[in-house]
């Protein structure tokens, strides 16, 4: 049996090199964020994990913030990723308990960055598909 749950910054931590193969594979698909990156964004309080645990084996994780837009507030999962089938288990089991976190920091959607293979499951669970972010240009200052 699956448990999902949102961990603490030091649960976080504890499990961070459970989370690390998972983390770097779906750091692959996001142009400005690593794992330390993302570790600095926990420690720091900005954001958060949840993860799905199966025994003593971690399964899977997905990373959610909350960003300030002039109009609402948004929560905003940064990373997710898992073993084979995680992501039935992101959007049937994780999705109600993130969008519950957000709701509790004044969010007032929820948003998800993906890569191109995960739009069938978001489509399948009435998720709304979006505009992709195709190129990336580095600017010099």
């Amino acid at each position: 049996m699956i448990r999902t749950y949102q961990a603490p910054t030091d649960i976080a931590l504890e499990l961070w090199s459970a989370l690390v193969p998972f983390i770097d594979r779906a750091a692959r698909y996001h142009p400005f964020l690593d794992q330390a990156g993302l570790r600095e964004l926990v420690v720091r309080g900005f954001a958060t994990i949840f993860v799905a645990v199966e025994g003593d084996t971690v399964m899977g994780f997905a990373a959610i913030e909350v960003v300030q837009y002039p109009s609402r507030r948004v929560a905003n999962v940064i990373f997710a990723g898992g073993a084979y089938g995680f992501l039935e288990t992101l959007v049937t089991e994780l999705k109600g308990k993130m969008a519950e976190w957000g709701r509790l920091h004044g969010a007032t959607a929820m948003s998800l960055t993906g890569r191109p293979g995960w739009l069938k499951l978001a489509r399948k669970h009435g998720w709304t598909v979006q505009r992709q972010v195709f190129v990336t240009e580095e600017l010099t200052l």
